[in-house]
């Protein structure tokens, strides 16, 4: 514990310094005439955040985006590991991959191709505080330029905004950054619509064998990116044993090359052997693996959020991430949350009373439960209420 606040002291002193930093930097830039927002912009850049769940809950920017703009270019500036969400995206034009980050070189890369793109308008996405994309932006030359400008930040865009509230949706942050634009009242759905082809056939992973033809198709996606945001895995092995004999429902465990290790110890806890889902070429496949599903069984995490925007039904662990920011989107999803907890929701990377009550305290026999009031409620699997309200 002593380490994690060290930490936070040390990053809080650095982000300080940043600041004051570029605000001196700043006042070498007074006296510019102040630019006004394009009326009708023709090449319009969109800053992805780096993580796959950011990227997800970003769709309603491009929906509103193309409804402001139906005849601009909007491209994407996107990490490879999210690029297959823009891939699919159909208010998308363009994908450029930002991977030069590890070197002057890549980087002296971007920074001349966006300047050669003649961009008319830059929004960065990022919330969190992050450098590297506003530096690109004040350096891309473009005629007018949007973001977040906590820490220092503001001084690389023409409008910027105060750090977003953390009791607001993840959406809600990102769709704000459009009001200076003057889109009024946009579309909060967050979706990803799958050519139907692809959608309606089956994927690789999915061999349906004799009598599993009527059975739910249930996911189980035991990763996340911090530890402290992981169901154990010995509950993710006894619910999948649940769901094979006494579902009955066909389990796939699936999951991404850093996701290898949390499966296979859930495979080593189950008494029953499940499917496991071959390693997915990329993102757009693993969407399409994700659309086949009745059920998506993992925490809050990244592939819960793309679920939600295919369209599959989701059952997720939430212990100390903020509820109101990181929400999953559209009906059909159950939440299971310890709101009785006063720690709940603490959004730390360690847990200050050692337990780990939050998730610890969500008991496999429970989601069971629900899963056959759900799945037995109609032949088909039916809409699941969301808890809490």
């Amino acid at each position: 514990m002593i380490y994690y606040r060290f930490r936070a002291f040390l990053k809080t002193m650095f982000l300080s310094f940043r600041k004051g930093s570029l605000l001196l930097l700043s006042r070498f830039r007074t006296g510019k005439p102040a630019r006004r927002v394009p009326g009708r912009p023709d090449r319009i850049l969109v800053i992805s955040q780096r993580r796959l769940g950011d990227a997800v809950l970003s769709l309603p920017v491009f929906s509103a985006l193309r409804g402001r703009c139906p005849e601009a270019q909007i491209i994407v500036l996107c990490p490879p590991a999210v690029r297959g969400v823009f891939d699919l995206c159909s208010e998308v034009d363009d994908v450029m991959v930002d991977a030069g980050r590890g070197s002057l070189l890549g980087v002296g890369k971007i920074f001349r191709v966006l300047r050669e793109k003649a961009l008319d308008l830059v929004i960065d996405l990022n919330t969190d505080g992050s450098l590297f994309p506003a530096l690109l932006v004040g350096l891309s030359g473009a005629g007018f330029s949007i973001g977040y400008g906590q820490d220092g930040r503001g001084v690389f865009f023409d409008e910027s905004f105060p750090a977003p509230s953390e009791e607001e949706h993840t959406v809600e942050r990102l769709l704000a950054l459009l009001e200076p634009l003057g889109i009024e009242n946009p579309s909060r759905e967050v979706r990803l619509v799958l050519p139907e082809g692809k959608r309606k056939s089956f994927s690789p992973a999915i061999q349906t064998g004799e009598g599993e033809e009527n059975l739910p198709l249930v996911g189980v996606h035991p990763g996340a990116t911090h530890w402290t945001q992981r169901w154990p895995v010995e509950y993710f092995a006894e619910l999948a044993d649940e769901l094979i004999v006494h579902g009955p429902a066909r389990v796939i465990l699936c999951g991404g090359p850093s996701d290898w290790e949390a499966i296979r110890r859930v495979q080593e806890r189950m008494r029953t052997t499940p499917d496991v889902a071959p390693p997915f070429p990329s993102l757009r496949e693993f969407a399409f693996f994700l659309a086949r599903l009745d059920l998506l069984v993992c925490n809050n995490s990244g592939p819960l959020h793309l679920a939600c925007a295919v369209g599959t039904k989701t059952f997720s662990f939430m212990g100390p991430t903020r509820a109101a920011q990181w929400w999953p989107r559209g009906s059909g999803h159950h939440v299971f949350r310890r709101n009785d907890l006063p720690c709940i929701g603490c959004n730390r990377g360690y847990c200050s009373i050692g337990g780990h009550d939050c998730l610890r305290g969500i008991l496999p026999g429970d989601v069971f439960e629900t899963f056959l009031e759900t799945f037995r409620r109609t032949a088909a699997p039916g809409t699941v209420a969301v808890h809490p309200s």
